[in-house]
């Protein structure tokens, strides 16, 4: 499946919670006021955040900045939307 891009917050949460696990999704944002992406994905313990910053390489991926491990979908939520920028950015994959 090609990235699908995601342009408001309800598809985007709307599209969280119908994760499969070999899915998921990345939300530019800033953390700790470094620009960065935001993936989540689903796994049979809750749902995994993971936060890296903008890479200057090739991948366009930087270090990692955080990882929360069997988190809820209020978590995710919650979480998104105090660090995605506006106007949002996200796609599923």
């Amino acid at each position: 499946m090609a990235d699908k891009h995601l342009s408001s917050l309800d598809e985007l949460f709307d599209a969280i919670a119908k994760l499969e696990i070999d899915e998921g999704v990345r939300v530019n944002g800033r953390v700790a006021g470094r620009k960065c992406y935001m993936f989540v994905t689903k796994s049979s313990n809750g749902y995994t955040i993971a936060v890296f910053e903008v890479g200057h390489n090739s991948t366009g991926v930087g270090k990692q900045l955080m990882i929360e491990d069997s988190v809820s979908l209020e978590r995710v939520k919650r979480f998104i939307k105090e660090n995605c920028e506006t106007p949002l950015k996200a796609f599923r994959y």
